[in-house]
């Protein structure tokens, strides 16, 4: 049966809830900041080591409530993520971070005095939410969880600039750029493809409003082919943790919205631009679990309305067993224009290491 599966390792699960377990997460903006000190002279040069992991099994099933045999119905173990981080203090002020089973990021950092910090090799760009790795420009949609307008994972060539002055963070980069195959036959895709001519510069502000609330503003310039036609990308988010609210009743929520606008010169259709929106609502439930809502909608090209414009509803809950974290989530896809069955159950089960 279609299910069977699905409902053997939910009532394992169930059974098996500890209420005192806790989420854990990663921060890879958190993360650079590496606080351990040095080890004394004696001490093991392998506590200068930090390892750290995520792996999860994932069971999904494409368009599961469809009657119609003309869908096509598809179920899938899957693994989404087989993610290895190092983290090393070299020296007082020089330290590294990296993932190294897939090369997705690795970056070297150096800590000239509190206030200033650089970062130099594939670096995380430093666009959006600092929280996350993912980006939930468009929300999240379809398959496998790839990115909607810019890659899950955005990491590329560069060095960044952090700085702290008072309650603000800012960053300055440099990296290279977006580019297209060929800029004769396919516009700028922000999902992949690094150029190597050309470089972009960017920024991003990190702003406390209110305890628990941020404002984060980035910005990020580049040319995008030989013709140096310009590519202009612009984000705001705002990121309230659980007890942001002054409201005690509300003490449990937890809310994140931004919007990211690239406008594109010189595309096939002429001028263009893309756009993504998002907006996540979470609360805490029983025996430390998580309900989440998240809405993106997606322009892919505003000259063009195509099956890649996209809106979409995802809902779920998060909770632990042991040191496991369990995600059960169904996400509502719907495309512009010839719409495509592509509604996905998920349950995930990951470890955080």
């Amino acid at each position: 049966m279609k299910f069977l599966t699905l409902a053997f390792v939910l009532s394992f699960l169930f059974v098996s809830i500890k209420a005192k377990s806790e989420e854990s997460s990663f921060s890879f903006d958190e993360e650079n900041k590496i606080e351990e000190k040095l080890p004394a002279p004696k001490a093991d040069i392998f506590s200068k080591f930090h390892l750290m992991g995520r792996v999860d099994w994932t069971y999904e099933s494409t368009a599961p409530f469809k009657d119609d045999t003309r869908v096509l119905q598809r179920d899938e173990y899957k693994v989404n993520h087989f993610l290895l981080f190092l983290k090393v203090k070299a020296s007082e002020k020089v330290s590294f971070m990296g993932e190294f089973v897939s090369n997705s990021f690795y970056s070297f950092s150096y800590q000239a005095n509190p206030h200033f910090t650089v970062h130099m090799g594939k670096i995380m760009v430093p666009f959006g939410n600092p929280y996350h790795f993912h980006k939930y420009y468009g929300g999240l949609q379809g398959l496998g969880a790839q990115g909607v307008m810019f890659p899950n994972i955005w990491a590329e060539n560069g060095f960044n600039l952090e700085s702290h002055l008072g309650k603000v963070t800012w960053d300055l980069y440099t990296v290279n750029g977006f580019s297209s195959s060929d800029p004769t036959t396919t516009d700028v895709d922000l999902r992949n493809s690094s150029n190597k001519e050309h470089q972009a510069v960017g920024t991003r502000v990190r702003l406390p409003v209110v305890s628990k609330l941020e404002f984060v503003a980035s910005g990020y310039r580049s040319r995008w082919n030989e013709n140096s036609d310009e590519l202009l990308i612009g984000g705001v988010d705002l990121l309230g943790d659980y007890g942001f609210m002054p409201w005690s009743f509300l003490n449990s929520l937890r809310m994140s919205v931004g919007t990211a606008y690239a406008n594109i010169e010189n595309g096939l259709l002429g001028d263009f631009y893309k756009r993504g929106d998002y907006i996540e609502l979470a609360t805490r439930s029983y025996f430390q679990s998580e309900l989440r809502l998240r809405y993106g909608k997606y322009i892919h090209n505003s000259k063009q309305e195509t099956v890649n414009d996209s809106e979409n509803y995802a809902f779920g809950i998060k909770f632990p067993v042991d040191v496991l974290q369990v995600l059960l989530e169904y996400q509502w896809n719907t495309e512009a224009v010839n719409e495509v069955d592509n509604d996905l159950l998920r349950l995930m089960i990951s470890l955080n290491f």
